[in-house]
């Protein structure tokens, strides 16, 4: 009697633990979908020709999309994503003490190639992927700067750098995901003239972003 306790005991057991797997949620494979966010960041600017510089704090929203693989192993997710997105994020300042300065920067699009890696844990009665992501970005940013309140000498450039962050993916169904995640950019500097008033002055900016964002997830 006992012995057939026991047994019964290891079979229900076992039973259990496949149906834990089989409930397990599956990242493995395909995806893409459809993001929202806020951006917001540092933008410094300063003039090589004297005249006092100052920080642009640009800020707005964001709509996107993403595309992206991921290898799982148990429990342990491995991925690679491309995703882009669009808007209109802009901030400007003016130097009252100088009528020389004044600037503004706007990010019209980020693209981002990033790999990630997280773990997929219970989250009340659905299961979730905690995660991270790394790796490169790219902005699309116009820059003005010149005498205070004139914002006609503007130049462009994609500014290159990497971001990093952190998130987290909720089961909703058997294809579907919800994710909510923060990213830091780090994009770097760059050097640019200021035509049509100001092509002899070249500006410098220094840009730093951040972003939160939630997105829609489907597996293919």
């Amino acid at each position: 009697m006992e012995g057939d306790i026991i047994k019964r005991t290891l079979v229900y057991a076992a039973a259990l633990g496949l149906a834990a797997t089989a409930a397990q949620a599956d990242w493995d494979g395909w995806y893409g979908g459809l993001s929202a966010g806020y951006l917001w960041g540092d933008v410094s600017h300063a003039f090589d020709n004297g005249a006092p510089g100052g920080d642009s704090a640009p800020s707005g929203g964001l709509l996107g999309g993403f595309v992206g693989y991921d290898f799982q192993k148990n429990n342990t997710v491995y991925g690679v994503e491309l995703g882009g997105e669009f808007g209109n994020a802009d901030g400007l300042y003016n130097e009252p003490a100088a009528a020389t300065s004044s600037g503004s920067s706007d990010v019209n699009g980020l693209v981002q190639l990033r790999g990630r890696v997280g773990v997929v844990q219970p989250m009340g009665q659905k299961d979730a992927l905690f995660f991270l992501t790394g790796g490169f970005a790219t902005a699309d940013m116009d820059f003005t700067g010149g005498p205070l309140g004139d914002f006609a000498n503007k130049s462009s450039d994609w500014m290159n750098g990497w971001t990093v962050g952190l998130g987290v993916e909720v089961e909703m169904s058997d294809r579907a995901k919800l994710r909510f995640e923060y990213s830091y950019y780090d994009l770097g500097s760059r050097s640019g003239a200021l035509p049509p008033n100001f092509p002899a002055v070249t500006m410098h900016n220094d840009v730093k972003h951040h972003v939160i964002r939630v997105a829609y997830r489907i597996d293919f």
